[in-house]
């Protein structure tokens, strides 16, 4: 680089090579692949173990989006830098701020709802990845043995680590199991209006909404 910055950030923990002469600012969201391995394929498992350490060697200071992720990572910095004497970063702890909820007409509400088959307080609303970190299975499955007979259940977001599971599931019930997939945000604020309930059984989460 021809005219290094003074201090680089970068929002994600995975910092780049090219910054041997800036001073270095980077976040790490949490280490749920750390503290629950089981929950991420093997090769994810040693890739953000490999950037976390990095990150921890190379920065200078760190931000974490709540106190949890700050104290995984005081827990975790010894196995992360196996036990070698390193001064670790300064971790500031600063809460994400809140988006502001989109708009939504009431005409977009009931092209919403009508688009995906819906009715107003008549399903469950999931939103986030299809994976097993987030328990997405047992979700479905505990729906499916409630026979909640004039629900449905709605899950918004995309496949992530045996997300195929939950699909197969859903092809089975697609009267009652309706999987948008990526949506807008006018559509996704539709959705939240009109819920009976919001679910969200995630096995781990190392910040909060």
């Amino acid at each position: 680089m021809i005219n290094p910055p003074t201090i680089f950030f970068t929002p994600g923990h995975e910092i780049p090579f090219f910054h041997r002469t800036s001073k270095m600012v980077t976040t790490i969201h949490d280490i749920a692949s750390l503290v629950q391995p089981g929950l991420y394929p093997e090769g994810e498992q040693g890739r953000h173990k490999w950037a976390v350490a990095r990150a921890l060697r190379e920065a200078s200071l760190l931000f974490t989006p709540s106190q949890a992720t700050k104290e995984d990572l005081i827990e975790k910095t010894p196995e992360l830098l196996n036990g070698r004497s390193h001064k670790s970063p300064e971790l500031i702890v600063t809460e994400l701020a809140a988006i502001p909820a989109a708009k939504v007409t009431a005409s977009k509400i009931k092209q919403t709802l009508k688009k995906m088959g819906l009715k107003p307080s008549k399903y469950l609303l999931y939103v986030g990845r299809i994976e097993e970190k987030k328990n997405v299975e047992f979700l479905v499955q505990a729906f499916l043995d409630g026979e909640f007979e004039d629900l449905k259940l709605v899950l918004v977001g995309k496949p992530g680590f045996n997300g195929e599971r939950v699909e197969s599931l859903a092809a089975e019930h697609s009267e009652n199991i309706i999987m948008p997939g990526f949506i807008s945000d006018e559509e996704l604020a539709a959705l939240y209006k009109q819920a009976l309930a919001f679910t969200f059984p995630s096995h781990y989460e190392g910040f909060g909404m």
